[in-house]
């Protein structure tokens, strides 16, 4: 990706995607990179802003991830935007103080008094309602900074400049009330222009994905099918683009509802066109299935041994069609939940994220 003008820095909240899509909803491109691939793209990118995630890490814990070496963090080169730990991180790297939380993490709602003269908040409430989610706090601000919004302690810092900045709520998440206006504002401040449209998605991707596979003209691209709509809108975009190297697979688990697999090849030969609808197999292996899941009552034992027969079935096919490829309609929120965001931590196991492939595997959707 060319001329990216925001990076996000993925300290590993669950929210950092969230970050992402809403500034696409804002006409802007971004990059998420973790910590430790920040500093090679900043050897070659200048963006016009940066923004450092939140994370479930202290600034006091044994190997909690530190600011990238190469972060200018006077603002001089590009704006910068600390999120919940992304501020306490900035404030503690600057020489001001974070303190640990006594007893519990602050979690939920909460009012925050703003400095609505600032342009950070232009045109938001004084009084707002937040979403706080946080243990540590920052309690003295680095030398040239003044306080610009508070709750029960420093809720957003700024320095002389306005071009360093930090926020101890989440903006991202709709709990926050005019957060996607605060976004915007940043978005003003640091002289970002329009540079995203929905209406390009759909090329985006199959460049992407041509970028990747055409190298390797005789091998096939897999691509596991549900006959939901991700998968199926996904079949829809590659299927012009691919042509008869793209080979869909669905498996039947023995958990598909009454004429559910009618719908299923229904819906797949309708995305793949009438060109392409016999590049469609369909798996019978319902007793394979209910068997492993069978014995365990436990819902995240369950998902473990479906993924491990989901996998296997898959390197099958991945033989058998001489496939160099997997492709998979994951979204953003299957990444997260299953804790493949930097550093978060795992909500429930999906059944197509994290998994160790043979070939390589795609993820066309997984910033929507």
């Amino acid at each position: 990706m060319d001329n990216i003008q925001i990076l996000i820095v993925d300290y590993g909240s669950q929210y950092t995607l969230v970050i992402g899509r809403t500034l696409r909803e804002l006409g802007v491109r971004s990059i998420i990179l973790p910590p430790k691939k920040v500093d090679k793209w900043l050897d070659s990118n200048t963006p016009k802003a940066v923004i450092l995630s939140g994370s479930n890490w202290s600034v006091y814990d044994k190997g909690a991830p530190e600011l990238p070496k190469l972060l200018d963090t006077t603002g001089k080169k590009y704006f910068i935007l600390g999120i919940c730990y992304g501020m306490q991180l900035l404030a503690y790297k600057l020489g001001g103080l974070v303190a640990k939380p006594h007893e519990h993490r602050e979690y939920g709602p909460a009012e925050a008094i703003l400095d609505t003269i600032h342009p950070l908040f232009k045109d938001v409430l004084k009084k707002t309602e937040v979403w706080a989610s946080h243990g540590d706090t920052v309690t003295k601000l680095p030398k040239g900074f003044t306080s610009i919004a508070t709750s029960g302690g420093i809720a957003a810092m700024s320095d002389k400049s306005n071009r360093v900045l930090g926020i101890q709520f989440h903006p991202e998440v709709i709990n926050t009330k005019k957060g996607k206006k605060i976004l915007q504002n940043f978005l003003t401040l640091s002289l970002c222009k329009k540079d995203w449209d929905p209406i390009n998605l759909i090329h985006q991707i199959q460049k992407e994905v041509l970028d990747v596979v055409t190298p390797a003209k005789k091998q096939n691209i897999i691509l596991g099918v549900s006959g939901g709509v991700d998968s199926t809108t996904l079949a829809s975009i590659l299927a012009p683009v691919l042509g008869k190297r793209l080979i869909c697979i669905a498996i039947d688990t023995g958990g598909l509802r009454a004429n559910e697999l009618e719908e299923l090849k229904a819906n797949t030969a309708s995305a793949l066109g009438k060109n392409l609808k016999k590049n469609l197999a369909v798996i019978p292996a319902s007793k394979e299935f209910i068997k492993n899941i069978s014995q365990t009552i436990d819902g995240e034992e369950k998902r473990a041994k479906f993924r491990a027969v989901y996998q296997k079935i898959f390197e099958e096919q991945i033989v058998k069609y001489n496939a160099g490829f997997i492709a998979q309609g994951t979204l953003a929120t299957d990444i997260i939940e299953t804790g493949k965001v930097g550093e978060s931590a795992m909500i429930k196991t999906h059944h197509n994220v994290g998994l160790s492939w043979k070939v390589e595997d795609l993820h066309p959707f997984c910033i929507l």
